[in-house]
């Protein structure tokens, strides 16, 4: 295609070109920006020469925010630099290019804001300049702008979000034949991957922070101390207020008095104060004049508007003297009292405290936002759904099914799959937890809208994913407060050690992608850690591959595979630290893991007094880590090139007539096994095995049958103790 050349206007230009618009070469006005894309019916059709294309057609995500289903190019002031923006999104949306996949309808407002970025830096730093005078040291100074962060303090980007930066200018360059005006002149960073040019590094494993078990522990714990015990409270609350809202009042002095007199007697024979106002509440003293009337009477620390709600009277009555000194010597008389509201709150039985002090209209709509967080906790983290599916789920997504024999209940809930799917998202329905339904049940009273993440205090709008971030780490913020009232263990802060060797201690920030990597992990490595709590890890995992995360949309399976996979790495790399530190370790199988790591450093010069790099020894390890599985009585080196030696497949394949190749760890015989490997990590396993064994022959009701083949068994089992004495006091550490 022919590119023409770039037109550079002055400002009379400019002007003039409004009344007189440039034309694109490549896309008339009535192009349909959404060629190509599965849109819902009725939805907006945007056509090229509209200046803002509502995109709201071809996105199922349903918690994107209104103003990110809108491309709106009137926000760029010039003309041949919004044409530009305008050709190349379009390119974007419908001309598929070798190198790079269709952008997505629900991407498009970003790709926009990042062009825009760049534009600002054109602006600031070359007065403006046309792309095609964009030479590479400019392309650099982009680069070092954009990495310098914010004046304000805030840190700058990391190396893998500056690649989000290059990836839209060297886009701009593949594109560059559908530019009619301006487009660039020289490829950005003479075609090096976008990686490569911010410095990052291509990661093999998941980017995704996996957050620590010890704040994961205690943060699922207060979500389902919200869930199961605040929501109540919470609930009942709300309920308060919305009916003290729609109360009619009085607007006559005398019997706003007597009204007033009513409640302020109530409150004394019921041992409470008037309503008062937290100090530490932003906006709690408002600052007309009538006001500082006021407070001269009463003091601005008490709530007049909730008072006059809950005695029944019009607030605007404040004005008048008379009602004021009625209040001041209520005050006086019996004193105010945190929140106001009626609605008791729950004692816990750890500490016989509330869990929080009494309730008032502000701190309500905090804690309504609190529960729909800790929902989102539960929810996100106990099914393994990406954060566009949690928050799509609708009113009535839950129901209850008996399985075929009629013995169980399982707990389901109807969904959509929306990643890859375009506008026309896949239904689905995965089993869950309890816990999943009672939190879906608390949202759907907490909101009478059709999408249960509905902000609970602002109308119909979506709580986007950007607002469920900042509501997440608010509630783990706010929980931290509540520790001493409530007996449950903080959130704990993380340590991190930073670039110039010192180390940090700060609060965790959560993101919605790392539930769903931490489950993941925890399901692959670890299902009965400190996290688990009152969640049997066993359940989660049968229930999520029982439904959702057992269906190929979820793409949950795959996750949890790759992470089980690179615990087996971990795993058998910690052998190999076992044995070149000398480390005891016996079995069936140890003579041939010593051979293979004995080869493993020959190869690599991996000796305690001279490391290999531990890259290099992961990588030689891998082949050997496929089949090694970790177990509670031994590790299993299964040898898959002779499966026979396995006991549990030697046993199995003579009772069947199709031969199985893969261990079967549930028949695991690890004391006469040939692929069983003991370390001194199980030692504690044995000894209660051994202890069990002795308690037995203490019981004189057993016969000598029975008493010699719990001899033999103990002998056998105690043999193993004694080949893994632990002796690695006398072992230095490489």
């Amino acid at each position: 295609m022919t590119v023409v050349k770039p037109l550079r206007l002055t400002p009379s230009a400019q002007a003039a070109e409004l009344l007189s618009p440039l034309e694109s070469a490549h896309f008339p006005e009535d192009h349909h920006v959404l060629e190509g894309w599965s849109r819902r019916q009725g939805g907006p059709d945007p056509r090229f020469g509209e200046l803002r294309w509502d995109l709201t057609a071809a996105i199922s995500t349903p918690n994107l925010h209104p103003c990110e289903r809108v491309v709106d190019f009137r926000r760029i002031t010039d003309p041949v630099r919004r044409l530009t923006a305008m050709e190349f999104i379009a390119a974007r949306l419908t001309k598929r290019h070798t190198a790079m996949k269709l952008l997505t309808p629900s991407a498009a407002n970003q790709i926009l804001g990042l062009l825009m970025r760049f534009n600002v830096f054109l602006d600031s730093e070359y007065a403006g300049c046309a792309y095609s005078e964009v030479t590479q040291p400019m392309l650099d100074d982009y680069l070092r702008w954009t990495r310098q962060g914010r004046k304000d303090g805030h840190p700058g980007p990391s190396d893998r979000s500056l690649a989000t930066y290059i990836r839209v200018i060297k886009t701009l360059w593949l594109y560059r034949d559908w530019l009619t005006h301006d487009t660039l002149s020289v490829e950005p960073w003479n075609g090096k991957s976008s990686l490569r040019a911010a410095g990052a590094r291509m990661a093999a494993e998941n980017t995704t922070d996996r957050i620590p078990e010890p704040v994961m522990a205690a943060l699922l714990r207060w979500a389902l101390f919200y869930v199961h015990t605040a929501a109540e409270d919470i609930l009942a609350a709300r309920r308060e207020h919305r009916d003290l809202q729609s109360h009619e009042v009085t607007y006559k002095r005398a019997e706003a008095i007597a009204r007033l007199r009513a409640f302020i007697a109530k409150r004394r024979a019921a041992g409470r104060g008037l309503p008062g106002r937290r100090p530490d509440l932003p906006g709690t003293r408002p600052q007309n004049g009538s006001v500082r009337r006021r407070d001269q009477h009463v003091g601005a620390e008490i709530n007049l508007t909730l008072l006059a709600k809950l005695a029944g009277y019009n607030d605007r009555l404040h004005d008048r003297d008379e009602i004021l000194d009625v209040i001041a010597e209520g005050v006086q008389e019996i004193g105010l009292e945190p929140g106001g509201y009626d609605t008791p709150i729950t004692v816990c039985p750890e500490t016989g405290l509330p869990w929080r002090e009494p309730l008032d209209s502000k701190r309500i709509d905090q804690e309504s936002n609190h529960l729909l967080a800790a929902c989102y906790v539960v929810i996100a983290y106990l099914t393994g759904a990406r954060d566009s599916e949690v928050q799509g789920l609708e009113r009535g997504c839950h129901f209850t099914e008996a399985t075929g024999d009629g013995v169980l209940v399982r707990h389901k809930i109807r969904g959509w799959v929306t990643k890859r799917r375009g506008s026309a998202p896949q239904r689905a329905v995965w089993v869950t937890l309890p816990d999943v339904a009672r939190a879906i049940d608390v949202l759907e009273r907490l909101t009478d809208k059709r999408y249960l993440f509905t902000r609970p205090n602002r109308g119909s709008a979506l709580a986007p994913a950007s607002e469920i971030t900042e509501m997440i780490n608010r509630f783990a913020e706010h929980v931290v407060t509540l520790a001493d009232r409530t007996g449950l263990p903080p959130i704990p802060p993380v340590t991190r050690e930073g670039i110039d060797g010192q180390t940090t201690t700060d609060a965790w920030w959560f993101t919605t992608r790392q539930f769903r990597r931490t489950l993941a992990w925890h399901i692959a490595r670890q299902p009965f850690g400190l996290v688990a709590g009152k969640i049997q890890y066993q359940q989660a995992s049968v229930s999520i591959f029982e439904g959702y995360a057992g269906t190929s949309e979820s793409g949950f399976r795959a996750e949890v595979e790759k992470e089980r996979a690179e615990a087996q790495l971990d795993d058998i790399v910690e052998r190999y630290e076992d044995d070149l530190c000398g480390r005891p370790f016996t079995g069936g199988a140890a003579a041939r893991l010593k051979s293979e790591f004995a080869r493993v450093r020959a190869e690599l010069g991996d000796f305690p007094g001279r490391r290999a790099d531990r890259a290099r020894v992961r990588e030689m390890l891998r082949g050997l880590a496929r089949t090694f599985r970790v177990g509670v009585l031994a590790d299993c080196a299964f040898d898959d090139a002779n499966p026979d030696a396995a006991v549990c497949l030697s046993e199995s394949n003579r009772a069947r007539k199709v031969k199985r190749t893969l261990p079967i760890l549930d028949a695991c015989q690890p004391g006469n096994c040939a692929n069983a490997c003991q370390t001194s990590r199980h030692r504690p396993a044995w000894e209660r095995m051994v202890a069990e064994v002795d308690e037995h022959l203490k019981d004189k009701k057993i016969n000598d049958v029975q008493r010699d083949a719990l001899l033999r068994q103990r002998k056998a089992w105690q043999g193993i103790l004694d080949r893994l004495q632990d002796d690695t006091s006398q072992v230095e550490e490489p």
